[in-house]
């Protein structure tokens, strides 16, 4: 970042204001370049993000037609979205507990799935 005090330093020791304009063009150059890139960074994520629920939906909703043809059930991308947000508190804490009582995470839900035969 530029002051007005640090480009008039500068210019007294006898830098071209050219040379400090182009140096500052530069920056702001690859700083509009690197916003570019993270934004089109971010749309992709979406983009994946959005492909992958419908692909999820999809899935869903041809088990239910094959094996519930009566079901009246029809799920949408964004019911997978709002799924996988609202378990994203529980992946976080799983991946965060080191262990529970002597125990990994993993063995803490397989003796929760036993317990209810799942």
């Amino acid at each position: 970042m530029y002051t007005v005090d640090e480009i008039l330093e500068r210019l007294n020791n006898g830098e071209k204001s050219s040379t400090i304009a182009e140096e500052m063009a530069g920056l702001l150059n690859d700083a509009i370049a690197a916003k570019e890139a993270q934004e089109k960074k971010i749309a992709e994520a979406a983009r994946r993000k959005t492909q992958m629920a419908q692909d999820i939906a999809d899935r869903i909703n041809l088990f239910l037609k094959e094996y519930y043809p009566m079901s009246c059930v029809t799920v949408i991308p964004e019911d997978i979205v709002a799924i996988g947000e609202g378990s994203e508190w529980l992946t976080n804490l799983f991946k965060e507990s080191q262990d529970i009582d002597g125990k990994t995470a993993d063995e803490v839900i397989a003796d929760f799935l036993k317990d209810f035969n799942l």
